[in-house]
């Protein structure tokens, strides 16, 4: 995303990478059944979800360069999103316990606390995984436990969602 966003005038990652797609219906899983595609108030624009970490406007790196991606083969930025989730993002930042963020409202958005897991994302469509596209451009099958991992209270062990991992 090298385009300059600001919160006025973002547009959507499914918007600048359309003419490259050319349909539309490419953004929509077979297996996605959300009952959002349906919605007359709002309306379901994909199941795939751009990691936020990348948004310009969005805390704490406000946008992430290729260049600065510590390891993109193990670096997600797309991945499938939870079927009652409207946006077309979603926000690693604010999950774990401890988030790398203390927003407790926004926490409360992503993250469910009782199963340890993020409610943005489809984490069991596909044989109880989903799948991911890497910032270095594969696409692959994973469980959500091999791209995150944290024990409470701790650092997580595992976290392929923030590009600066070392």
């Amino acid at each position: 995303m090298g385009t300059d966003m600001t919160a006025q005038n973002s547009q959507s990652w499914l918007d600048t990478t359309l003419p490259y797609i050319k349909s539309r219906g490419l953004y929509h899983c077979p297996s996605d059944n959300s009952p959002l595609w349906s919605s007359m108030d709002t309306p379901r624009q994909s199941s795939y979800g751009f990691n936020a970490y990348f948004i310009p406007i969005q805390a704490p790196y406000y946008g992430v360069r290729m260049g600065q991606i510590n390891r993109p083969a193990e670096c997600i930025l797309v991945s499938e999103l939870a079927d009652t989730w409207q946006q077309d993002f979603f926000r690693p930042m604010y999950w774990g316990d401890p988030p790398k963020i203390q927003d407790a409202d926004m926490q409360m958005m992503e993250w469910d606390r009782m199963q340890q897991e993020p409610m943005s994302l489809a984490i069991r469509r596909h044989q109880q995984g989903a799948n991911y596209v890497f910032a270095e451009g594969h696409a692959k099958f994973q469980r959500f436990s091999q791209t995150f991992r944290q024990t409470a209270g701790s650092p997580p062990s595992v976290d392929w969602y923030d590009p600066l991992t070392p």
